[in-house]
């Protein structure tokens, strides 16, 4: 993608972002309700954010070695929420371990069906919540870039999931642009040659217009 829009190589481009933004972020489109209602407000006001299915409880009991046990995670889900689709209890059980691995480095896209709500930042340490149906949690920051008509360019990209890592080059370059340059982004100071002055609506070409602004590694 980087080679493709800008004409740089990736080490090029890697050494610049670092130097200006610092690592490069992974957008995970998180859904805020579940059948009974909607949780946004809530974790809003208390800066954090959750994931549910309850019944398997804290994910920390399924610590195997450096990691989580996928398997356990996956029958306990069985058991209680999908007895006759192992698929998805396996596919379910992923959300949750990619949940559980979310770090700085990780800015959550709290939805509201194919509304975003927020951009969620600055993510914590994971702990259980027993008193919630959503109580696997994380702190982190919410920042709320979205207008009421905003939504992602490719908007079926993660939906039907409760935590999706998004990849689509759109969606990307849709965030990106919001994270740091949207209203409440969450980053306050980038520097000149700020992409918000580029009014193409194609995001390639701003793309390509905002890294000839930047200071190209010698």
């Amino acid at each position: 993608m980087i080679e493709n829009y800008a004409g740089w190589s990736y080490c090029e481009f890697i050494s610049a972002f670092r130097d200006r933004f610092g690592s490069i972020k992974q957008f995970i489109r998180i859904g805020t309700s579940d059948r009974s209602r909607s949780y946004a407000d809530e974790w809003g006001n208390k800066s954090v954010i959750g994931i549910g299915w309850p019944a398997v409880g804290s994910l920390e009991k399924y610590a195997a070695g450096d990691g989580l046990d996928r398997e356990a995670i996956a029958s306990e889900l069985k058991i209680n929420y999908y007895s006759t689709d192992a698929r998805t209890a396996s596919r379910k059980a992923g959300e949750l371990i990619r949940f559980y691995y979310s770090d700085s480095n990780t800015v959550f896209v709290a939805m509201a069906g194919e509304q975003p709500l927020a951009l969620v930042d600055n993510i914590g340490k994971y702990f259980y919540d027993d008193s919630s149906d959503m109580p696997n949690r994380k702190p982190g920051k919410w920042h709320y870039c979205f207008g009421a008509g905003d939504a992602l360019p490719s908007k079926s990209e993660g939906k039907q999931t409760s935590c999706y890592q998004l990849t689509d080059v759109d969606n990307l370059m849709y965030l990106y642009e919001k994270y740091y340059y949207g209203s409440d982004g969450a980053v306050d100071d980038i520097g000149d040659g700020s992409v918000s002055a580029v009014v193409e609506t194609n995001y390639r070409e701003k793309f390509c217009r905002w890294m000839r602004l930047q200071v190209k590694p010698e």
